[in-house]
């Protein structure tokens, strides 16, 4: 149960049948005016407060990996006050030149969101990437990559851009973010200007200000960076009094650099996170590797301490954590973003008035089940306008949630997904292209950790090995099946290869792992594309003439599936190059371009598991003009043409 809906379920009866008749309406017709003067057939409506959504049509709706839902509805929206109307239309000057928009006017957007069923296992971890000691600047799909990369068993199924940051640079240790940013108990920062959303358990708390440790904490951790040893740390950058353990680190200077210093008798920490944001936010992972003295810099931290306990910890390659954390309501979430306004609060607006913008919010429904949501803006040209905030809290309200967060919009707002196994992102960003970010939002997944191969690829036949190289229990029972022959699937069983048969040549087929529970098949997020083999290229219509002292070797091609990656002709050792199918061999060094030194090399590659390959030989001439052969040469070509292939 989140924060906000602690009611006793009178009193929430009372509130949805008091805001039914104060608060929410829906729009009595079928069809309204936009702001073109276009009439546009109304599939849904639902009017909050001063602002209305209206759903005109489903685009997308489809359900990928483990139950997540992505929905891409045409909306519109408006809102009555001309006070609210703060912002810009799209292709304006300026994002804060008022009045460019009308109240009680219907503007097009495209709501898209990830729609996350509590009760399948997603978690929702924000993430940010590190470079020697930086926080760095991202898209959504290279920080999805990073996360996989150094969280084996973890798969990214959906995304969105996150929390608002230091997008100018102006910050010593730059590009952070607002608020906190927290991922899997690792609490790259904790200082925050803004409210904070904590994600736990498939749902979520928001609207939360952020209550952070009196003391950053020295923490051990095992191989699954389990903490097995904790400590508080007394002092940063001042050597610790009697058992006392301090923590040393290079803080970053107006020109963005750690101001680097050596230290003597500490532990030296190679770290391969580094985060120190201020003395009230600092964080750095690592493992031991020296004592004594050294730098401290973008890629060394340091522990001093007079504590017995704690240096029988910091032996060489111990996995050493320092990190301040949270306490009070956020203390058990592991998982933390800073937010910009809570929009919907218990099922009510809560929203100033603001200017119109792309967005990206979070939403919870009461069930717990969270909607990411993104709304594309800034682009007339496809009816994309964004929304207000107050719009933003009718359009969270339409699509089920109780309480919606606003986080970072503009040209960062970003979703993307899984799909055929590859990340895409699904919206049209207003910059053009994505832009980098300072975090994002990840849906993921804890998954078995599977390995597939293939073989035997052929024209009608491939073969799939699933090796399971680490399994959760949950999913042992696997199964695979190809997209495009629904409910036909095979159960895997680790090392053994599975044949597939009458396919298609040259063709595609999506290949998708299921786990099977309760007698229904949950999606995984291993998905690939295999291609059957190609039909072999054939050459034709060999033909030798000579024009103007120049023998032309021509030939034809059925080469249906494009198998063919070059042809070359090979006369005594000289290698003679074809353009647009003709090799041109000159009449005065060769008495004929096919002699018994002659011959063709042709690659070509089957898309099969072969890879290239190439064919020499020595062709059938169909047209060979036997008058315009040297005289000397004409024993030895007939002799080559009646004996070709012999």
């Amino acid at each position: 149960m989140t924060k906000y809906i602690k009611k006793s379920a009178l009193v929430l009866l009372f509130f949805l049948i008091f805001s039914l008749f104060i608060n929410i309406n829906f729009i009595n017709a079928d069809t309204i005016k936009n702001n073109k003067d276009e009439t546009i057939e109304i599939m849904d409506s639902l009017v909050l407060g001063d602002a209305s959504y209206v759903k005109a049509h489903e685009v997308e709706h489809k359900t990928l990996e483990f139950g997540l839902k992505y929905v891409h509805d045409k909306g519109y929206v408006s809102t009555n006050k001309s006070s609210d109307i703060m912002g810009y239309a799209a292709g304006g000057d300026s994002y804060k030149a008022s009045g460019t928009f009308n109240a009680n006017t219907y503007y097009g957007d495209d709501i898209r969101f990830l729609d996350i069923d509590s009760n399948l296992g997603i978690e929702v971890v924000p993430w940010v990437k590190f470079t020697n000691g930086k926080w760095t600047l991202n898209t959504v799909t290279s920080m999805a990559k990073d996360f996989e990369s150094l969280h084996s068993g973890y798969k990214v199924i959906g995304a969105i851009n996150g929390d608002f940051f230091d997008i100018n640079s102006k910050k010593n240790y730059n590009y952070t973010t607002t608020g906190g940013t927290v991922a899997l108990g690792n609490y790259y920062k904790v200082s925050s200007t803004a409210k904070a959303i904590g994600f736990k358990d498939g749902t979520l708390i928001g609207d939360i200000t952020p209550q952070v440790s009196d003391k950053p904490r020295l923490e051990i951790l095992d191989k699954d960076e389990n903490i097995v040893f904790m400590i508080d740390i007394d002092k940063i950058n001042n050597d610790p009094g009697e058992n006392e353990t301090s923590v040393f680190m290079a803080f970053y200077n107006t020109e963005h650099k750690a101001e680097a210093f050596n230290i003597e008798g500490a532990y030296l920490i190679e770290a391969s996170r580094l985060a120190p944001f201020s003395l009230e936010s600092i964080y750095g992972i690592g493992n031991v590797t020296n004592f004594g003295s050294g730098e401290i810099n973008n890629k060394f931290f340091g522990i001093k301490t007079n504590n017995e306990e704690v240096k029988a910890k910091l032996v060489n390659g111990a996995s050493v954590r320092v990190q301040y954390y949270y306490v009070g309501e956020l203390a058990d979430y592991d998982n933390v973003i800073g937010a910009g306004d809570t929009v919907l609060l218990n099922g009510e607006c809560v929203a100033k008035a603001e200017y119109r913008h792309p967005r990206t919010f979070v939403g919870v429904r009461e069930d717990g089940s969270i909607i990411l949501m993104e709304v594309d803006g800034r682009q007339a040209n496809i009816d994309c306008y964004g929304c207000t905030l107050k719009e933003e809290a009718a359009i969270m309200k339409y699509y089920g949630a109780v309480a919606a967060f606003n986080l970072d919009g503009g040209g960062s707002s970003t979703i993307c997904i899984l799909e055929d196994g590859e990340f895409k992102i699904k919206n049209v960003p207003s910059d053009g292209h994505p832009r980098s970010d300072s975090n994002c939002l990840l849906v993921v997944v804890k998954v078995p950790i599977l390995k597939i191969t293939s073989s035997d690829i052929k024209l009608d036949s491939f073969k799939l090995k699933v090796d399971v190289e680490e399994m959760i229990e949950q999913y042992k029972d696997l199964y695979i099946c190809l997209v495009d022959r629904e409910n036909e699937y095979i159960k895997v069983n680790s090392g053994e290869e599975i044949l597939f048969e009458k396919l298609t040549s040259n063709t595609k087929y999506i290949y998708a792992i299921y786990a099977k529970l309760n007698d229904e098949y949950l999606l995984l997020p291993y998905t690939g594309i295999l291609t059957t083999a190609k039909e072999k290229y054939a050459l034709k219509d060999v033909k030798i003439k000579l024009i103007n002292d120049e023998y032309v070797v021509t030939f034809g091609v059925d080469d249906k599936d494009n198998t063919l990656v070059n042809v070359v002709l090979v006369i005594n050792g000289k290698r003679f190059t074809t353009s647009k199918n003709e090799f041109k061999v000159s009449s005065i060094d060769y008495a004929s371009p096919l002699t018994s030194n002659a011959r063709f090399e042709v690659t070509y590659n089957l898309g099969d598991n072969e890879g290239g390959r190439t064919d020499k030989f020595m062709p059938e001439v169909n047209e060979y003009n036997k008058d315009i052969i040297f005289a000397s040469a004409l024993d030895e070509i007939d002799n080559y043409i009646n004996n070709l292939f012999n």
